[in-house]
């Protein structure tokens, strides 16, 4: 009995078990049967004749929906969750030393992580394309509920605390990562359009004040903007108008900060001039780096409020040593490494901005963190991604990371070029 194509193409559809494979499988076989089909006709064969024959060309249709369902099934990037597994663990180093009840909390808050992480795994990133605006929105919601109701200070930036959660401005960094992606991923973008969604945010950040909030969303927002699918004319018009609008903001943050804020820069810049009151911290921190040695100073405790969050990698180094400090920044790049083999090779655009926006913010907390350890920078309120102690930083990673895993797993569906 003669085979029709769509009997044919439905028994190899019935072994693959992909939606979107499916479909992609079908648009395949069906450009072969026609390029063979033609190739027959040519040859003489009539229309029917030739479609018979090109079908039966095709092979078995199990045999070939099997091999499809192996080739474009979704994929999971067991290296990364390994590297996720590990840095989560590494959070665990700095809370031994601490109160048995931050144990447990680290416990839950690593759980929380774990499930969010494999809950934005498994959504298909690509629902996500067309609510850029949904999620902006959300961004800005959250930036004005902050200082409404904020009922807590932390390092001079306004906070919600609700018992075990605190709600801060970080929480809007995910909801722009998806927005920006989206916004770069239409061509109809305007240049103001793009300058004006840049400095809304930023307002609302300073009113918090949420300065390293701002620094994460200014990278993030860079680095979308250079991967984007505009013209090198529209990316280099955005950079420049974004740097020119940057650098006047920060003026105006010098400028009109308060005293106390420009004796911190001061004290950053000559801390033993300022050794009894703001350079102190820079000083402090400076020794235990330097006496940790190989293997820590075990005797000699940490003892600063941000221990456990934007100072964790000192508590590291303090008591541990530098080798197992070092052992932490080599995790983190391979982590960061791990995403970047990603972006050349992702065709699909809202992928790749999403892949970039996600590497960004991860290299600018690991940069400025251990920077900051380093006396490189500044102090400012800065997590080291998964280590440091807290609820919001582990879940704003672990979304980042779910959603890198969601893109590669769907990666031999479009837009990915196999190695």
């Amino acid at each position: 009995m003669r085979e029709t194509r769509n009997s044919y193409l439905s028994k190899v559809k019935e072994q693959i078990k992909s939606k979107d494979a499916r479909m992609m499988v079908e648009m395949e076989l069906n450009a072969h049967i026609e390029s063979i089909k033609e190739d027959l006709v040519k040859n003489g064969l009539t229309a029917d004749e030739a479609e018979t024959k090109a079908i039966a060309q095709m092979g078995n249709p199990v045999g070939i929906g099997k091999d499809m369902n192996k080739i474009h099934r979704p994929k999971t990037d067991w290296v990364l969750i390994l590297l996720f597994t590990l840095c989560m663990g590494a959070g665990f180093l700095p809370v031994f030393i601490g109160e048995p009840v931050m144990l447990v909390k680290k416990i839950l808050i690593s759980i929380a992580g774990a499930i969010t992480l494999f809950v934005f795994m498994i959504v298909d990133y690509r629902r996500l394309e067309r609510t850029g605006w949904v999620f902006y929105i959300l961004g800005l919601g959250f930036l004005l509920i902050v200082p409404a109701f904020a009922n807590q200070i932390i390092n001079g930036s306004l906070s919600i605390q609700i018992g075990f959660f605190r709600l801060e401005s970080l929480i809007s960094i995910p909801f722009f990562f998806v927005g920006w992606a989206s916004f770069l991923n239409n061509r109809s973008l305007k240049v103001w359009h793009a300058i004006l969604l840049y400095i809304v945010p930023i307002l609302l950040f300073a009113q918090l004040p949420a300065v390293s909030a701002a620094v994460l969303y200014t990278v993030m927002v860079i680095s979308m903007v250079c991967f984007s699918k505009f013209s090198k004319k529209v990316i280099l018009s955005l950079l420049t108008a974004g740097g020119v609008l940057a650098g006047i903001l920060l003026f105006s943050v010098f400028v009109f900060s308060s005293a106390e804020r420009k004796s911190r820069l001061d004290a950053f810049l000559n801390p033993e001039k300022h050794s009894n009151d703001a350079g102190f911290p820079i000083l402090y921190i400076r020794d235990f780096i330097l006496d940790a040695g190989w293997f820590g100073q075990t005797q000699n405790e940490f003892l600063m409020g941000d221990s456990l969050t934007n100072l964790v990698f000192v508590s590291i180094t303090a008591s541990f040593g530098w080798l197992v400090a070092g052992a932490v920044v080599i995790l983190l790049f391979l982590f960061i490494f791990r995403l970047a083999v990603y972006v050349p090779r992702m065709k699909h655009t809202f992928g790749r901005l999403l892949l970039a926006g996600a590497i960004s913010l991860f290299a600018m907390q690991v940069a400025v963190n251990i920077g900051m350890a380093l006396g490189l920078l500044p102090l400012m309120t800065m997590s080291l991604p998964f280590i440091s102690y807290g609820l919001m930083p582990v879940l704003l990673n672990s979304v980042l990371t779910g959603v890198v895993l969601s893109v590669y797993r769907r990666k031999d569906l479009l837009g990915f070029e196999s190695r």
